[in-house]
């Protein structure tokens, strides 16, 4: 198992943003056939965590004010995982496998809530074989 930590000014733009939203993102929605899972899907509250060049979250809002032609979409970081930092590429590979993916992260209005307003608000990700598990650090964390 790894623990994913996500803080900071970035995070809690992240959580501004997806508390927004009318509809929530689902990565890879061509490959479902059934448009009322779909439609489901995107009624729950999300962010969306994504590996490729580093671990990070995105806003879950389909209508994202945060992607800017210059800069792309705002991300948050997971710690120790900002491509930046040494080593990343083995450490991400360890930590949730080589593939790159694209995940709906469900997390309740009322976490997001409390992490688009506390300036030390901390999300944590459990990666397990088959799940992730997602829950609020503590702000030392």
């Amino acid at each position: 198992m790894t623990t994913l930590i996500f803080k900071g000014e970035d995070l809690k733009a992240i959580a501004k943003d997806t508390m927004n939203a009318k509809e929530w993102e689902l990565p890879y929605e061509s490959f479902y056939e059934d448009k009322d899972e779909v439609k489901q899907q995107k009624a729950i509250p999300s962010f969306t965590l994504v590996k490729d060049s580093g671990i990070y979250l995105m806003s879950g809002n389909t209508k994202s004010k945060l992607y800017s032609k210059k800069n792309g979409n705002r991300v948050c970081y997971a710690k120790g995982y900002n491509p930046k930092e040494e080593d990343v590429w083995d450490k991400c590979r360890y930590a949730v496998g080589g593939d790159d993916f694209a995940e709906k992260l469900e997390v309740s209005l009322d976490w997001i809530k409390i992490l688009s307003v506390m300036p030390s608000g901390t999300l944590k990700v459990e990666v397990f074989d088959d799940r992730f598990e997602v829950g609020l650090g503590k702000h030392n964390e």
